[in-house]
């Protein structure tokens, strides 16, 4: 066989070439409906676009645009990032979603769980500048995503429970709270390992405590909460834009204030030191397992927001395309040696309600941003870090969310122990460390729960054909026939548990024939509970008693027709129902 070359395309090697490309390349990319989105979004999306959602569209992106500059720069101070990294993740990753991803007004860019994520993760690898480990985390993180897409991992965010992402959240928050206080009041302090010695370092440098610093920053966060609070128009979510351009404005005409306060400085992206960029494989081996675990959260996070806007307007979020919109934004996020990026819960409700009809919204958003980045350097280097401090707080208050975790407690107290334990890790070990561990406790918990199945001795109610616990309702039991309702599947943690309950209920009703196992919860068996149950099956034997299964579902009993437990135990014995397993077996003779 004839080596192909892809470069010689003359006579037979060309057709070779081509032959070679309809047979694999093309199926491939057929398999992976998810990489020609964006010829099928455009499709889509022409047909029947007017002018009104044209113009919606653009007055959407620009509102969107004010709000996502100074968040951006603020979040991008969380992860320990010059603030113009912020505004340079919300151009090319905001792009590729809108063209890739399945929602119409998500805006995807820098945000605040994520960007507190990426400065812990910062934080732990001192003797690399900060971007180069921002970007390699983008990276892996964009690749993770796009794995999960290829291998149509969409359920792999079922692995974080409600309970532990609000334990994860609201400590976040205050992690966040913390981390920002140093810019809040201008204390030039080292980060803490953990929130406690963050703490201390901040109460030892308070004689440094910059007045004016302090003033300013709670003067605007007082602000924005008071807007917030008071006036529901959509104009006030601009309000962060008017305190940065009217403090910048003040800051460059005043060199007293030039002096006193802490100022971005460098936002020329022509000036930007791209002398230590380099790709480091050791690096990335280490990121490999923080960039799993942020992955998950910015999948998590971001189809909750598109869930949320999608049934507002009765649309469906695609999970694989989210994957591949959110991958090949990371993936562009550190291609532009930025940051990581996800769905904004705020800023998409405000696409939606600006009025935003498309990804076109989302192109407009980055187009005014690179503008700003290109042709307003000058004027944002007086930009206060206490004015984008405060903004942070803002961003981060209504995610702070005890009352919930409260609601959690009263309702479940498992779920309540796995939010208040991950909500304590998060703040003691840090916010990537304190998940992994809350998803763990979460884990252990289900898997005591479904090894301690509910099962219980059911009867007759009145007249019908419904069977119910002895204990709840008062019910008809027969003496000959003893039936047990199992309401949960059974497999190697909890199987044993079930035989013990069996054996303990016949010894306790000791003139029973039969034993009913009645199997309508029952989804899935594994090899260790078809053993228990034939085990069982002789054991009843044994004493004089015959085994039967009442309700069992298709998929349990395909799995049953190829083990030895269903030929011994005879399909005569597997019922369709609690009641034709009574009508027969209290006419047959023991």
């Amino acid at each position: 066989m004839r080596k192909l070359s892809i470069i010689n395309f003359k006579g037979t090697r060309r057709s070779a070439c081509c032959k070679y490309y309809m047979t694999y390349i093309v199926p491939l990319i057929m398999n992976q409906p998810n990489l020609c989105s964006p010829l099928i979004y455009i499709k889509n999306h022409i047909r029947g676009y007017s002018s009104a959602d044209y113009r919606q569209d653009v007055l959407a992106g620009f509102i969107v645009a004010a709000v996502l500059l100074p968040q951006a720069m603020a979040y991008a101070l969380m992860a320990n990032v010059a603030p113009i990294y912020g505004v340079i993740a919300s151009l090319l990753p905001l792009v590729i979603y809108a063209l890739v991803g399945s929602g119409r007004a998500i805006s995807v860019a820098p945000v605040a769980i994520i960007a507190a994520m990426t400065g812990d993760v910062v934080f732990l690898f001192p003797d690399y500048p900060p971007i180069v480990v921002a970007y390699h985390l983008s990276a892996l993180i964009g690749i993770f995503l796009c794995l999960l897409g290829v291998f149509r991992l969409s359920g792999v965010s079922q692995l974080l429970s409600d309970s532990v992402v609000k334990g994860f959240t609201s400590a976040s928050v205050v992690l966040i709270i913390v981390g920002q206080l140093r810019y809040l009041a201008q204390l030039d302090i080292e980060r803490g390992e953990h929130l406690g010695q963050t703490l201390l370092n901040l109460f030892s440098a308070l004689p440094q405590l910059n007045g004016l610093s302090l003033v300013l920053g709670c003067l605007v966060l007082a602000s924005l909460l008071l807007v917030q609070w008071r006036v529901k128009a959509l104009w006030a979510k601009a309000l962060p834009l008017v305190w940065l351009l009217g403090l910048m404005l003040v800051i460059a005409n005043s060199r007293v204030l030039q002096n006193e306060l802490w100022l971005v400085s460098a936002f020329d992206i022509k000036s930007l030191d791209y002398s230590h960029i380099a790709l480091s494989l050791d690096l990335a081996k280490q990121l490999a397992v923080h960039a799993v675990v942020i992955g998950l959260v910015i999948y998590l996070e971001s189809m909750a927001v598109g869930n949320e806007l999608a049934a507002e307007k009765r649309e469906r979020l695609e999970p694989q395309r989210e994957l591949w919109g959110l991958g090949l934004a990371n993936l562009v996020a550190g291609a532009s040696l930025t940051l990581p990026v996800a769905a904004g819960i705020g800023r998409s409700a405000l696409n939606a309600r600006s009025g935003a009809q498309s990804g076109l919204a989302s192109l407009v958003t980055a187009a005014v941003l690179l503008m700003v980045l290109l042709f307003m350097g000058e004027l944002m280097q007086w930009l206060p870090y206490t004015l984008l401090a405060a903004i942070s707080i803002y961003a981060v208050l209504p995610l702070f969310k005890v009352a919930d975790i409260w609601r959690i407690w009263r309702f479940n107290r498992a779920d309540g122990i796995t939010a208040v334990f991950t909500f304590v890790t998060v703040l003691t070990v840090g916010i990537a460390q304190g998940l992994v561990i809350g998803i763990g406790v979460s884990l252990l918990l289900f898997l005591y729960r479904s090894g301690h199945p509910h099962i219980a001795i059911v009867g007759r109610l009145g007249d019908s054909e419904h069977f119910r616990n002895i204990e709840r309702h008062p019910v008809t039991t027969y003496s000959d026939v003893l039936l047990i309702r199992v309401d949960e599947s059974l497999y190697f943690a909890n199987c044993r548990l079930v035989e013990n309950f069996v054996l303990d209920a016949v010894s306790r009703y000791p003139e029973s024939k039969h034993v009913v196992l009645i199997f309508s919860a029952v989804n899935y068996v594994d090899a260790s509970a078809v053993e228990t149950l034939s085990l069982l099956h002789h054991n009843l034997e044994k004493g004089g008693r015959q085994l039967s299964l009442a309700e069992v579902k298709g998929p349990v009993m395909d799995k049953l027709r190829h083990t030895r437990f269903l030929t011994t135990l005879g399909e005569s014995h597997v019922f369709v129902s609690v009641d034709k397993a009574i009508c027969k077996l209290i006419q047959v003779p023991s």
